[in-house]
C-alpha cells in the first residue's frame, strides 16, 4: 500500500513526470491495438482476428458516448463551478447509457443472426473494457483539475499495460 502510494503521488518533478508518464500512456494505447492484433492473427484463424477489429472498433464507437466530452469541461473548470460529484454522476449517467447501448446493440446483431455468440461475447467484453476507460476518465480530469496528470499517466500507463498483456492471454 505505501510503495503503491509512494509510486503513485510522490514525484521530484509533477512536470517531467506528467509529460513522460502521458507519453508512456499515449505509445502504449496507440500500439496496443497493432501488438494485439498481431498476437491474435498469428494465433488464431483469420477470422478471430477480425472479430477483434469489429468488437474494437464497436467498444471505440461506445466510448465516444461514454465519455460525452464531459472531461474538456472538467478540466477546464479550475473554480470548480461545478463540483466532482456532479461530473462524477453525469459520468455515471453518460456511461450507464453507453452500457444500455452496447446491450442493445448487440442483442440487436445476435437476434438478427449477424452475431453468433462468440463474437456477441468478444463485443460485449471489449465494450466492458471501453467502460472502464470511460469512467475512469472522470477521476483523470479531476487529477487535472489538480494539475496532478502525473497520477493519471502513472495509473493510465500501467492499466493500458496490464489490458495489453490480458487481452494476449
Amino acid at each position: 500500500d505505501v510503495v503503491i502510494q509512494n509510486f503513485l503521488i510522490h514525484s521530484k518533478s509533477i512536470g517531467k513526470s506528467s509529460y513522460l508518464w502521458n507519453s508512456a500512456s499515449a505509445m502504449l494505447n496507440s500500439f496496443q491495438t497493432v501488438v494485439i492484433l498481431m498476437v491474435i492473427s498469428r494465433i488464431d484463424p483469420v477470422n478471430d482476428a477480425g472479430i477483434f477489429v469489429i468488437a474494437y472498433a464497436i467498444g471505440n464507437l461506445m466510448l465516444t458516448i461514454g465519455r460525452y466530452g464531459i472531461r474538456q469541461f472538467q478540466a477546464s473548470d479550475v473554480v470548480e463551478k461545478y463540483s466532482y460529484r456532479e461530473y462524477y454522476y453525469s459520468r455515471v449517467l453518460t456511461t450507464g447509457l453507453m452500457l444500455a447501448i452496447s446491450l442493445a446493440y448487440i442483442g440487436f446483431e445476435y437476434g438478427t443472426g449477424q452475431y453468433d455468440g462468440n463474437k456477441s461475447i468478444v463485443v460485449l467484453l471489449i465494450c466492458l473494457v471501453k467502460w472502464i476507460d470511460a469512467f475512469e476518465d472522470v477521476f483523470h480530469g479531476m487529477l487535472q483539475q489538480h494539475d496532478r496528470l502525473d497520477i493519471g499517466g502513472k495509473i493510465l500507463t500501467v492499466r493500458l499495460f496490464l489490458y495489453t498483456v490480458l487481452y494476449m492471454v
